[in-house]
């Protein structure tokens, strides 16, 4: 049987895809895709989804893509395979395989540079028969744990000439940050990642010196049955003085047991969590990737969990 492999270009199909979904892994809405899929991230290319059809035109495959520019003036372009789904009639066709060649020919075209992946145990095995290469440098930074979980009231607050604001959006607009080995991040990409997503409650602390923001956490809340985390998904910090960044951590613990802080690193920022107090924590996560092109891969590539998914 012939499958067909295209670009999803038809919104108003994402309640296929909402079913084929339930197929496999569990409830989505049309909202969510029309999310994920469709709007504009202000990324050079927009996520979008590669489906596979059947000879009725049905929706039987599909995953769906995120793109990634790294480091000042498109020094890495990358992309990931998100949400694999197969319907389970069709299993064991080479569906996925069509849809891997199929993505890595139409970006190699468009001169990527890597693809990037943090497959769970289902997904694992399809990137180690591509010869994915899997690198074991992901780790959880977190504080001390407290008993008792406070509660932080106050929504600004000064430390050391800094202004620290908290916020359930964006704060600021028309601010860009790039970094030599960092995912390049706009206000209109953040404001799309965090305070768009139809699904998860994101919240904001923010750093000001006067009117500019020097530093920002975007974490999230998560009520585990003993203790509360408060996990940061991405996070900046433009400033000299860490004893400020102590302090921010410190602010964020009040809305929980203690603050988790995730990624890959390189020696001079661990120094850094170091000094703040936070420590290593095993994490089982796996980070792997392939070359799409005549680059070696960045080992000093920075990646929090605004890299891992949408």
């Amino acid at each position: 049987m012939e499958y067909k492999i295209s670009i999803l270009k038809d919104a108003t199909r994402l309640p296929e895809i909402v079913e084929l979904f339930k197929t496999g892994l569990g409830d989505t809405t049309p909202q969510f895709w029309e999310w994920r899929l469709f709007a504009d991230n202000g990324q050079q290319d927009k996520p979008f989804a590669i489906i596979a059809e059947d000879e009725n035109n049905r929706i039987v495959a599909m995953s769906s893509i995120l793109t990634a520019i790294y480091g000042k003036e498109n020094k890495y372009k990358c992309f990931q395979f998100c949400d694999w789904v197969v319907h389970p009639d069709y299993r064991g066709k080479g569906l996925i395989g069509s849809i891997y060649r199929f993505t890595c020919d139409y970006f190699q075209n468009k001169g990527y540079d890597f693809i990037i992946e943090f497959p769970n145990d289902m997904s694992y095995p399809i990137f180690k028969k591509y010869k994915f290469v899997e690198e074991n440098n992901i780790s959880s930074w977190q504080t001390s744990k407290n008993f008792f979980k406070l509660i932080f009231k106050e929504k600004t607050l000064k430390y050391k000439n800094i202004k620290f604001k908290f916020s359930n959006n964006c704060p600021f607009n028309n601010q860009s940050f790039s970094s030599e080995n960092r995912i390049y991040r706009d206000s209109k990409f953040l404001i799309w990642k965090f305070d768009e997503n139809p699904e998860t409650k994101y919240h904001w602390l923010t750093l000001w010196e006067t009117d500019k923001c020097i530093g920002y956490f975007v974490f999230t809340i998560h009520n585990g049955r003993i203790q509360t985390a408060v996990n940061v998904y991405d996070w900046e910090f433009l400033h000299s003085d860490y004893k400020i960044l102590k302090f921010a951590l410190k602010k964020l613990k009040e809305f929980g047991n203690y603050v988790s802080v995730w990624g890959k690193y390189p020696d001079n920022m661990i120094d850094i969590f170091l000094k703040v107090g936070l420590k290593k924590v095993v994490n089982k996560t796996r980070f792997v990737h392939f070359s799409a092109s005549h680059k070696p891969f960045p080992k000093d590539l920075i990646l929090t969990r605004i890299d891992t998914d949408y």
